[in-house]
């Protein structure tokens, strides 16, 4: 969900780990019942999701070129301009704009993108944007409370709710549409239509934790199954993307 991530007591010295990146969560807005978790959330989070809006140019059976328009969902990362987005989102992109949820439009530059964890970061020349809190090394359990929010089908600030169904998922190329797996998924029922893909999503409960969102296969054949990259992930891919302009992960097999 948005922008400075807290990393522990001590911000630490490389990446967006500084100033830039939300430490604490905003509270709820006045006037939402308590007992009304979903709300609560809505409220705090809503404000950090942008709208991806992308122009490609793609070629067609015959070899030309045409242009095509496509949408997705993003969050802010920091209150300096970074968003991140999922990497299916705008790999082809020739143009990128942002949509607030306040209404107003900037224009986008992909910094970088990872293939292998479906993720990617966009900077707009802006500051001063709500950026949503992302949190390490949360303690997830199978039945706790998840809430998505982000744009379907363009209906900008669309929520839904579920339950994270399991953990540590994987999914197979075949399922993803892309040349390499998505690993250490969070499975969760929350519906997710196909432009809130690269919105937030935040289980609930006492202490909820904030989520990136992946899409939901229509290949299983299942119905309410979707997929969100742990907020971990979210974190130290973004950092390096802004730093470096490319990412790398370990990998074991």
């Amino acid at each position: 969900m948005r922008g400075v991530h807290p990393r522990g007591e001590e911000p630490e010295e490389s990446g967006q780990g500084a100033a830039n990146v939300a430490q604490e969560a905003p509270e709820p807005s006045a006037g939402v019942p308590e007992d009304e978790p979903v709300a609560r959330v809505a409220s705090q989070v809503e404000p950090s999701i942008v709208q991806v809006n992308v122009q490609a140019i793609q070629e067609t059976p015959f070899g030309t070129q045409e242009e095509a328009q496509g949408l997705g969902s993003g969050v802010i990362y920091s209150e300096d301009g970074f968003i991140v987005t999922n990497n299916h989102v705008v790999q082809d992109a020739s143009e990128v704009n942002i949509a607030f949820a306040d209404g107003s439009i900037e224009r986008g530059e992909v910094v970088g993108n990872d293939p292998a964890t479906d993720l990617a970061v966009v900077k707009v020349e802006r500051g001063g944007l709500p950026a949503a809190r992302f949190r390490e090394n949360a303690d997830l359990t199978p039945g706790q409370l998840a809430v998505a929010i982000g744009s379907p089908s363009g209906f900008q600030s669309t929520v839904t709710a579920g339950v994270i169904s399991g953990l540590n998922r994987s999914l197979p190329p075949e399922l993803t549409g892309g040349d390499t797996s998505l690993v250490d998924l969070i499975q969760t029922d929350a519906a997710i239509s196909p432009a809130t893909r690269a919105g937030a999503g935040r289980p609930g409960g006492r202490d909820r934790r904030h989520q990136r969102r992946v899409s939901a296969p229509a290949q299983t054949g299942a119905e309410n199954i979707g997929f969100a990259i742990p907020s971990d992930t979210a974190i130290s891919v973004a950092d390096q993307l802004i730093e470096d302009g490319e990412a790398t992960q370990p990998f074991l097999g």
